[in-house]
């Protein structure tokens, strides 16, 4: 029958069988030709040995995350704050990695009961290209938590963003228990600390999978090609209309450069744009020394 791994410790597993969890192992052959990863659809049969069950096969998957380890992920809930202050590059880097993945994000502004409305308006209109669904909540007040539930229905969603923006508070919030650890706000430091340690699927109205995993904030996109990375920005629809085919926006005047020239007359936002220029510099560095 057919399951999905929602717990790996070790060499210890769970599966997901009809709504229910149980304990299993996994057969020799399959650990010798591949990793097994949370989130895999497997196959599994009954263990006579002391019950559970054992995977016997692992289904194509729709695609792999080395870091986090995780499978099959439909969606990515970025969530990010206004308190700590936001890290808008690693916000972009998820969006980019989302296209990567093949991925649907949905970028979520929590503690949006103590947040500047007007900041998070800048924030929805830098980031409402790369997204179909932004949504502000209060994981605390529990607003707009119905909203959330109701994308995240049916589909195996990962949460991500830099520490204390309340992602365990938000999953917390929306199952109603406390199924994913939560550490505060550092008052001293005013930064988080991560409290998740391993990779594992809450599962909430037995619709809503959620994979509660650590390694976002430490994002890598080395393996895009510098000049490559534009593609990855869809508020550069306008690129079409540069002067220079395959123009890469960067050290481009305004005369030239319909990027640039959004940038200049607020269209783009500067902020994302500066950033745009940075990570393409950093990626050019890098595709340099490759052979080094």
């Amino acid at each position: 029958m057919k399951a999905r791994v929602t717990r790996i410790l070790s060499k210890d597993y769970t599966v997901r069988v009809d709504n229910v969890d149980y304990a299993a192992t996994a057969r020799g052959s399959i650990k010798q030709f591949g990793k097994i990863l949370v989130g895999d659809m497997v196959e599994v049969s009954p263990n006579n040995y002391g019950g559970g069950y054992t995977i016997d096969k692992v289904f194509p998957r729709n695609n792999a995350l080395v870091r986090p380890p995780v499978a099959n992920l439909d969606q990515l809930v970025i969530v990010l704050a206004l308190q700590p202050a936001p890290d808008f590059e690693l916000v972009d880097k998820l969006f980019i990695f989302c296209m990567q993945q093949n991925i649907k994000p949905i970028l979520v502004i929590n503690k949006c009961d103590i947040s500047d409305k007007n900041k998070m308006l800048d924030i929805v209109a830098t980031y409402k290209y790369c997204t179909d669904n932004i949504i502000c909540v209060s994981a605390l007040e529990k607003e707009n938590l119905g909203e959330l539930k109701r994308l995240l229905k049916g589909k195996l969603s990962a949460f991500a963003g830099q520490s204390a923006v309340g992602k365990s508070t938000l999953i917390n919030a929306l199952s109603s228990s406390e199924i994913a650890a939560t550490q505060g706000l550092s008052v001293k430091t005013e930064r988080g600390k991560h409290t998740t340690r391993h990779t594992e699927i809450y599962t909430i109205d037995n619709d809503i999978l959620i994979a509660d995993t650590a390694g976002f904030s430490m994002l890598e996109l080395s393996d895009i090609k510098y000049s490559d990375l534009c593609s990855y920005y869809p508020d550069f629809a306008s690129s079409d209309a540069c002067a220079y085919s395959g123009c890469t926006h960067v050290n481009c005047s305004a005369k030239d450069c319909a990027i640039v020239t959004d940038v200049q007359d607020g269209v783009i936002n500067k902020g994302r744009y500066d950033r745009y220029v940075k990570l393409y510099n950093e990626l050019r560095d890098k595709w340099s020394k490759r052979y080094d």
